[in-house]
């Protein structure tokens, strides 16, 4: 069965849906496979197979969340021309993404806090990776190799967790402003 099969798709909205009232409604470090598969009315092995573990669900709701679908090969056919990222658009493109996230701290903030998962970082670093498109050279500042790249996009991440976790107090703009210069400063020094 293929990821566009109605009954896989039906399968993982559910499990979705669910996983994302359960995490709004209590605890994360309470959450499990064999819950959330319960409380959705699927077996645990059913959660597995779509997930693969418990990190899986929550990063995928949180890509949900981000408004990114979480299928791996939707990224690739969505990515766009390798030519140069304009300044203005990169800016428009973070913009978006963080009020996004400003719509959805409740939310991302409780993945934020779920005990010993990567979730909201794996997510977060999906997100940079879609805004950058690591085909293209970026905001002009030449073609990055990987450490550069893997920079950007770490900073890019590390930032929003770390406001959605509450640890930076700014505004959706301030935020884009924060990433936008530090992305410059990159530039400057490349």
């Amino acid at each position: 069965m293929s990821n566009t099969d109605p009954r896989i798709l039906r399968t993982r909205k559910a499990i979705l849906e669910t996983a994302r009232s359960m995490l709004l409604d209590e605890e994360p470090g309470q959450l499990t496979l064999r819950r959330i598969a319960d409380e959705a009315g699927y077996s645990r092995q059913a959660v597995h197979t779509n997930f693969g573990n418990l990190n899986g669900i929550l990063t995928a709701v949180a890509l949900e969340g981000l408004g990114i679908d979480s299928d791996p090969d939707g990224l690739t056919e969505q990515l766009g021309d390798p030519t140069p990222l304009g300044v203005e658009e990169l800016r428009g493109r973070v913009l978006s993404l963080v009020t996004r996230i400003d719509s959805e701290r409740v939310l991302l903030g409780r993945i934020a806090h779920a005990p010993d998962l990567p979730s909201l970082s794996e997510a977060l670093l999906q997100a940079a990776r879609r805004i950058f498109d690591l085909r293209r050279p970026t905001i002009g500042l030449g073609d990055l190799d990987k450490l550069a790249s893997s920079f950007l996009l770490g900073g890019f991440a590390n930032v929003l967790r770390d406001w959605v976790r509450g640890e930076l107090e700014a505004t959706p703009e301030a935020i884009t402003d924060i990433i936008t210069g530090r992305i410059a400063e990159v530039g400057e020094l490349a």
